[in-house]
């Protein structure tokens, strides 16, 4: 992948550090982090900061595609890079807890957008989609789970139901993630139910309409 500008390599740390968003993680946790990314990260010692220790990982492999070395020495490179994104897009990396996941991917796209990147999921696994060969050699069926949650908040003023809501389009992301296709379209066909209830409500008889003619004639009864 090419290299990403300075300010975004700012944002892939703090999403690594999970100061704000994300998992909060130690100088262990991010050794961890890295190792787990691509092994060939070396181990450093004696870096006690945090952010320290994020930016000698990051700097070394934010560079323009390479070739390796010709002493046979493996380089942290371009491709070191694009597998710390996708590590901190894996939904192995938050166990149980695909809130988190949902609002690092969010987040993750947002800063990647501006360099034409995306992350998206083939089956469970995370790819990155845009400047990138290794991505585009790889077709996705499915787009990211976790999707951000709609302002259902605009369709209904009851706090009780814009909850369920909620609560059920996360629940939706789950089954999609889990390839469950037919549970998926259940449970959003549920949300919209859900959702035109207080439309209904408030509007009966531009609901009851049986045609576009009985519309218009509610709008402009002669």
């Amino acid at each position: 992948m090419k290299k990403l500008h300075a300010k975004t390599l700012d944002e892939l740390a703090d999403l690594i550090l999970g100061t704000s968003v994300g998992s909060y993680r130690t100088v262990k946790d991010i050794h961890g982090f890295f190792q787990s990314a691509d092994p060939r990260f070396p181990v450093f010692d004696g870096i006690p900061s945090r952010s320290t220790c994020t930016t000698a990982f990051l700097q070394p492999c934010n560079r323009e595609p390479i070739t390796p070395r010709q002493n046979g020495e493996d380089p942290l490179d371009d491709q070191c890079l694009e597998a710390v994104i996708l590590e901190l897009a894996d939904p192995r990396t938050y166990p149980n807890d695909r809130d988190t996941l949902q609002t690092v991917v969010d987040r993750l796209n947002a800063v990647l957008e501006p360099e034409g990147f995306e992350i998206i999921y083939d089956g469970h696994a995370p790819r990155l989609r845009g400047d990138s060969v290794a991505a585009e050699s790889t077709p996705s069926t499915f787009s990211a789970p976790n999707r951000k949650v709609p302002d259902f908040s605009r369709l209904t003023s009851n706090a009780l139901l814009v909850e369920e809501l909620n609560a059920r389009w996360k629940e939706a992301n789950r089954c999609s993630e889990a390839s469950a296709h037919l549970a998926t379209v259940i449970v959003l066909g549920s949300i919209l139910e859900a959702a035109l209830q207080p439309m209904i409500h408030d509007d009966p008889m531009q609901a009851n309409c049986n045609s576009t003619a009985d519309c218009i004639l509610v709008d402009h009864p002669s």
